[in-house]
């Protein structure tokens, strides 16, 4: 679950890029198009579900371009809805944007950029969630033909949930500081052995009022 959360987040949304082209040391137009059609490709495949339940709607395409060493590509402003049990919630997502640099084994050094705000809303007034991110770094190394990252560094500090509803606004749950490790090792052909962690750093809880109720030093989840 480690290994796949990043990915949705940071940069696996490349999971289906397959590229002869990427593995060039220049990136290229032809390599930018198969990215951007493997992206689509992916989201179509991976993000929403068939019964509805998830729905991803873009408000304009991918774009993918080459820069250089690297590519750049832009996953647009997007709205999710989540329903269930007749009830409707929504998260408006800002862009996405992944940089993409070829290695000479044709794996891809990706450094993503995530948004930093995040507001769950229902069609109930009041309801509802905001997260909020203050600080991110997210890096790993993606490896085609495995569909995996061979290596994850992330790292998210001041986040912060809220209640959307007033009589609550001074209440939050915090952490100050959220790191993603992973690492792949060859323990044969093709064949090797992940392993990863997600460590939660300063995690506390205000009420309404804005006392601090409870703070933990941290937690670390393998």
């Amino acid at each position: 679950h480690t290994m796949r959360t990043l990915s949705l987040l940071a940069a696996g949304i490349a999971a289906w890029v397959l590229l002869p082209a990427a593995a060039q040391a220049q990136a290229t137009a032809e390599g930018a198009d198969k990215i951007r059609l493997g992206l689509k490709d992916w989201i179509a495949t991976h993000l929403a579900t068939a019964d509805k339940s998830v729905v991803f709607n873009f408000q304009g395409p991918i774009t993918v371009e080459p820069q250089g060493k690297f590519y750049k590509a832009v996953i647009p402003k997007s709205e999710i809805l989540f329903a269930a049990e007749g009830d409707t919630a929504r998260l408006a997502l800002d862009p996405v944007e992944l940089q993409l640099t070829p290695q000479e084994n044709g794996w891809l050094d990706t450094v993503a950029t995530i948004p930093t705000t995040y507001r769950v809303v229902t069609d109930k007034k009041d309801e509802g969630v905001e997260v909020t991110i203050g600080t991110q770094a997210l890096r790993g190394v993606f490896a085609p033909q495995y569909h995996a990252f061979m290596s994850l560094d992330g790292k998210l500090g001041q986040i912060t949930a809220r209640s959307l509803d007033p009589a609550e606004a001074k209440g939050a749950f915090k952490v100050d500081g959220l790191a993603l490790v992973g690492d792949s090792k060859a323990v044969g052909p093709d064949i090797y052995d992940s392993t990863g962690s997600v460590t939660l750093s300063g995690i506390s809880f205000v009420d309404e009022t804005g006392a601090q109720l409870l703070r933990f030093d941290g937690a670390t989840l393998e």
